[in-house]
Protein backbone atom coordinates (compact mmCIF):
# COMPACT_ATOMS: atom_id res chain seq x y z
CA UNK A 1 0.00 0.00 0.00
CA UNK A 2 1.27 3.46 -0.81
CA UNK A 3 1.34 6.22 1.76
CA UNK A 4 -0.54 9.48 1.65
CA UNK A 5 2.44 11.39 0.26
CA UNK A 6 2.93 9.00 -2.64
CA UNK A 7 -0.80 8.99 -3.35
CA UNK A 8 -0.97 12.80 -3.46
CA UNK A 9 2.16 12.93 -5.59
CA UNK A 10 0.65 10.44 -8.04
CA UNK A 11 -2.62 12.39 -8.23
CA UNK A 12 -0.78 15.69 -8.67
CA UNK A 13 1.49 14.30 -11.37
CA UNK A 14 -1.48 12.78 -13.18
CA UNK A 15 -3.44 16.04 -13.08
CA UNK A 16 -0.41 17.96 -14.30
CA UNK A 17 0.11 15.44 -17.09
CA UNK A 18 -3.58 15.76 -18.03
CA UNK A 19 -3.11 19.50 -18.40
CA UNK A 20 0.11 19.15 -20.40
CA UNK A 21 -1.32 16.41 -22.62
CA UNK A 22 -4.31 18.66 -23.33
CA UNK A 23 -1.93 21.37 -24.51
CA UNK A 24 -0.04 18.86 -26.62
CA UNK A 25 -3.33 17.70 -28.14
CA UNK A 26 -4.31 21.23 -29.21
CA UNK A 27 -0.99 21.67 -31.02
CA UNK A 28 -0.30 18.21 -32.46
CA UNK A 29 -3.70 16.43 -32.43
CA UNK A 30 -2.11 13.48 -30.60
CA UNK A 31 -4.88 12.21 -28.29
CA UNK A 32 -4.17 12.90 -24.64
CA UNK A 33 -5.36 9.42 -23.69
CA UNK A 34 -2.30 7.97 -25.45
CA UNK A 35 0.01 10.13 -23.36
CA UNK A 36 -1.78 9.14 -20.15
CA UNK A 37 -1.67 5.45 -21.09
CA UNK A 38 2.03 5.77 -21.80
CA UNK A 39 2.51 7.44 -18.41
CA UNK A 40 0.73 4.54 -16.72
CA UNK A 41 2.75 1.92 -18.58
CA UNK A 42 5.96 3.77 -17.77
CA UNK A 43 5.25 3.97 -14.03
CA UNK A 44 3.84 0.46 -13.79
CA UNK A 45 5.31 -2.38 -15.83
CA UNK A 46 8.37 -0.57 -17.26
CA UNK A 47 9.88 1.19 -14.24
CA UNK A 48 8.09 -0.81 -11.56
CA UNK A 49 7.42 2.26 -9.41
CA UNK A 50 3.81 1.25 -8.76
CA UNK A 51 2.48 -2.29 -8.56
CA UNK A 52 -0.90 -3.48 -9.79
CA UNK A 53 -1.95 -4.41 -6.23
CA UNK A 54 -1.49 -0.80 -5.17
CA UNK A 55 -4.11 0.40 -7.63
CA UNK A 56 -6.47 -2.40 -6.74
CA UNK A 57 -6.29 -1.19 -3.13
CA UNK A 58 -6.84 2.50 -3.91
CA UNK A 59 -9.32 2.12 -6.78
CA UNK A 60 -12.42 2.64 -4.57
CA UNK A 61 -11.02 5.97 -3.38
CA UNK A 62 -10.02 7.02 -6.89
CA UNK A 63 -13.45 6.16 -8.27
CA UNK A 64 -15.13 8.29 -5.60
CA UNK A 65 -12.81 11.20 -6.37
CA UNK A 66 -13.48 10.83 -10.12
CA UNK A 67 -17.25 10.78 -9.58
CA UNK A 68 -17.00 13.87 -7.35
CA UNK A 69 -15.01 15.76 -9.97
CA UNK A 70 -17.34 14.74 -12.80
CA UNK A 71 -20.51 15.69 -10.93
CA UNK A 72 -19.01 18.97 -9.72
CA UNK A 73 -18.00 19.90 -13.27
CA UNK A 74 -21.46 18.92 -14.51
CA UNK A 75 -23.05 21.17 -11.90
CA UNK A 76 -20.85 24.09 -12.85
CA UNK A 77 -21.64 23.80 -16.57
CA UNK A 78 -25.38 23.20 -16.09
CA UNK A 79 -27.67 25.63 -17.88
CA UNK A 80 -30.53 26.18 -15.41
CA UNK A 81 -33.00 27.46 -18.02
CA UNK A 82 -32.55 24.39 -20.20
CA UNK A 83 -32.73 22.19 -17.11
CA UNK A 84 -36.05 23.72 -16.06
CA UNK A 85 -37.47 23.28 -19.56
CA UNK A 86 -36.52 19.62 -19.74
CA UNK A 87 -37.34 18.74 -16.12
CA UNK A 88 -41.02 17.86 -16.58
CA UNK A 89 -40.47 15.80 -19.73
CA UNK A 90 -37.55 13.88 -18.27
CA UNK A 91 -39.36 13.28 -14.96
CA UNK A 92 -42.43 12.00 -16.81
CA UNK A 93 -40.35 9.71 -19.02
CA UNK A 94 -38.49 8.33 -16.00
CA UNK A 95 -41.66 7.62 -14.02
CA UNK A 96 -43.40 6.00 -16.99
CA UNK A 97 -40.36 3.86 -17.75
CA UNK A 98 -40.05 2.81 -14.12
CA UNK A 99 -43.67 1.72 -13.79
CA UNK A 100 -43.70 0.03 -17.21
CA UNK A 101 -40.64 -2.06 -16.35
CA UNK A 102 -41.90 -2.77 -12.83
CA UNK A 103 -45.31 -3.96 -13.99
CA UNK A 104 -43.96 -5.94 -16.94
CA UNK A 105 -41.35 -7.79 -14.88
CA UNK A 106 -43.71 -8.22 -11.93
CA UNK A 107 -46.53 -9.76 -13.95
CA UNK A 108 -44.17 -11.81 -16.14
CA UNK A 109 -42.40 -13.35 -13.16
CA UNK A 110 -45.65 -13.99 -11.31
CA UNK A 111 -47.37 -15.64 -14.26
CA UNK A 112 -44.27 -17.56 -15.40
CA UNK A 113 -43.54 -18.97 -11.92
CA UNK A 114 -46.69 -18.62 -9.79
CA UNK A 115 -45.64 -21.25 -7.26
CA UNK A 116 -42.33 -19.44 -6.62
CA UNK A 117 -43.34 -15.77 -6.81
CA UNK A 118 -46.52 -14.25 -5.50
CA UNK A 119 -47.76 -11.11 -7.23
CA UNK A 120 -46.27 -8.96 -4.46
CA UNK A 121 -42.88 -10.68 -4.74
CA UNK A 122 -42.99 -10.33 -8.52
CA UNK A 123 -43.68 -6.62 -8.18
CA UNK A 124 -40.82 -6.33 -5.68
CA UNK A 125 -38.47 -7.98 -8.17
CA UNK A 126 -39.89 -5.69 -10.87
CA UNK A 127 -39.15 -2.70 -8.65
CA UNK A 128 -35.54 -3.82 -8.24
CA UNK A 129 -35.08 -4.30 -11.98
CA UNK A 130 -36.82 -1.00 -12.77
CA UNK A 131 -34.67 0.85 -10.26
CA UNK A 132 -31.54 -0.42 -11.94
CA UNK A 133 -32.76 0.23 -15.48
CA UNK A 134 -33.97 3.81 -15.02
Amino acid sequence: MIGAEEFLLLISATLFLCYVSGLIYTKTRIPDILILLGFGVLLGPVLGIFQKDTFVAISPLMSVVAICIITFESGISLDVKTFRKALFKSFTLTILTFFTVMLTVGFAVHFAMPETFSLLEGMLLGTMVAGIST
